[in-house]
């Protein structure tokens, strides 16, 4: 029984509610001024005997003062709220006998008979709650350090409780004052650039699907601030609960409009240098290859008048038909100068269909070179595509002429042509063909201006062509590559938007 008693409990499963409980339990009785019951789990919180602590008052085991004031004006105060029915629940400083600390929590209730006044008071022992607390904060601390000598800003959001907090960089970024009070979301998006709005959203309605099961995510949007556009990434981690939900985003922002203006100035410089280049070669071929067939027209005259001159008019007819090759050659090479020289400048689009297109290319080289048998089979995942039609039509044409001209010894050629879509905003696109193929060692190189691999007794040509093939292709900010081995056929792929 309770020293003294208090009536009426059976006294066996008193005792062992009391000493199973996984808190200290102290029974305090306030007429009598001392303590009159504890468990196990009292005497090893404080380190002291049954027999001392049933002689004591809670003062003698609290500091004097707690937050500047006495201890016995809080003690006395949860103890009437508790004899008035009350439940109060609160944080507490306990000593053991050796005057240690014990942070800890602390639940009244009065205790019955109800003709007594006797409140019991359940502690839990706070000690390893508080040195976490410690060890988050000082991880916090340097945390906030690390995120300052990064220059980046951060937030959480508790996406299950629609609160979001945002550090004080996060507003500086922002252009936003510091304030608790401020609608974060709607603040943000009023700053989000307008065309950057939607894919914002499509970002992070996928991040929240519950079907997504990442644990990270890194994106890139535009901000506007005073007529100014910055240029921000954002990363962080997503923590999901059991259903998948996610409950709550913590990230990092980090304003990139420098590095991505020296990026674009990188790319531009890039690209003036690969024009400079494709200048450079075209005034040595303008100087060199152009100037050749000129040379050949120049001396053809010169035997011409020679030939006049003693009447052997029998040799003119082979010279006029040199003459008249030499001039062909000419003319197809300004012709296909100017049209490589035309490419990208003509900015109007239009849908095309390419089944279409390309039916009539194979058209075309059937009555032009009637001879050779074309077989010719598409697989279309892509049929149609937005694109200018004349510079599309050089770059089928000249693909499917490079198929045909450098076919095996047969008069028969074979063409595929497939498009399937690709996984960003280009799709893909191939024209394979069973001809003699390429060294490997070609296959960057044969898409140079005026790159021959046969010359022009054994195969006509400018060597333009696949010039003009990769020219197209990059206005239009896609790639062209080869995959081919001699004897093998050749397949050449290009993306398109």
């Amino acid at each position: 029984m309770i020293d003294g008693g208090v009536g009426n409990i059976d006294d066996q499963k008193y005792r062992a509610v009391i000493q199973n409980s996984h808190d200290a339990v102290m029974i305090f009785d306030v007429d009598r001024g001392r303590f009159i019951d504890y468990n196990q789990n009292t005497l090893d919180l404080l380190k002291i005997s049954g027999d001392v602590f049933t002689t004591l008052h809670p003062i003698d085991i609290s500091p004097q003062k707690l937050l500047g004031h006495p201890a016995a004006e809080f003690a006395n105060k949860y103890i009437n709220e508790a004899l008035n029915g009350g439940n109060p629940f609160f944080e507490w400083i306990h000593l053991d006998t050796a005057g240690n600390e014990i942070p800890c929590q602390i639940r009244l209730v009065r205790f019955p008979p109800f003709d007594r006044r006797v409140v019991r008071a359940s502690i839990i022992d706070l000690r390893n709650q508080k040195e976490i607390e410690k060890v988050l904060q000082e991880n916090e601390e340097r945390l906030k350090l690390t995120l300052e000598s990064t220059g980046l800003a951060c937030f959480d959001w508790y996406t299950d409780k629609s609160i979001l907090h945002w550090d004080d960089k996060t507003f500086k970024m922002f252009d936003l004052p510091v304030s608790s009070r401020i609608n974060k979301v709607k603040a943000f998006f009023k700053i989000l650039l307008k065309e950057d709005r939607q894919a914002f959203l499509n970002k992070y309605q996928e991040l929240l699907s519950p079907n997504n099961d990442s644990d990270s995510y890194i994106y890139e949007f535009r901000i506007r601030i005073n007529d100014q556009v910055k240029e921000v990434v954002t990363r962080g981690s997503v923590y999901r609960n059991a259903d998948g939900n996610v409950e709550r985003i913590i990230g990092t922002l980090k304003d990139v409009s420098v590095e991505r203006a020296a990026e674009r100035e990188k790319i531009r410089t890039s690209q003036l240098e690969a024009k400079n280049k494709e200048l450079e070669q075209f005034a040595y071929i303008a100087s060199h290859d152009l100037q050749a067939p000129l040379n050949t027209i120049s001396g053809l005259i010169k035997l011409l008048e020679q030939e006049i001159e003693v009447h052997e008019l029998e040799s003119l007819k082979e010279y006029c038909g040199l003459i008249d090759q030499s001039l062909h050659r000419m003319f197809t090479l300004i012709k296909d100068l100017l049209s490589y020289a035309r490419i990208g400048t003509n900015p109007s689009k239009e849908e095309i269909d390419l089944e279409a297109l390309i039916v009539q290319q194979i058209n075309q080289f059937k009555q032009t070179d009637p001879q050779v048998n074309i077989q010719y089979e598409s697989e279309l995942e892509i049929k149609k595509i937005n694109a200018n039609r004349t510079e599309l039509q050089l770059l089928i044409q000249n693909l499917f002429s490079n198929a045909i001209k450098f076919r095996r010894k047969s008069d028969t050629c074979s063409i595929h042509f497939s498009s399937k879509k690709g996984k960003n905003s280009n799709h893909e696109f191939c024209v394979t063909d069973d001809g003699i193929g390429i060294d490997s060692k070609y296959h960057d190189s044969i898409f140079d201006l005026f790159q021959r691999l046969h010359t022009q007794d054994e195969c006509e040509g400018t060597g333009i062509g696949l010039a003009h093939c990769k020219k197209i292709v990059e206005s239009y900010g896609g790639k062209i590559w080869l995959e081919s081995s001699p004897g093998k056929g050749s397949r050449f792929h290009f993306t398109l938007p």
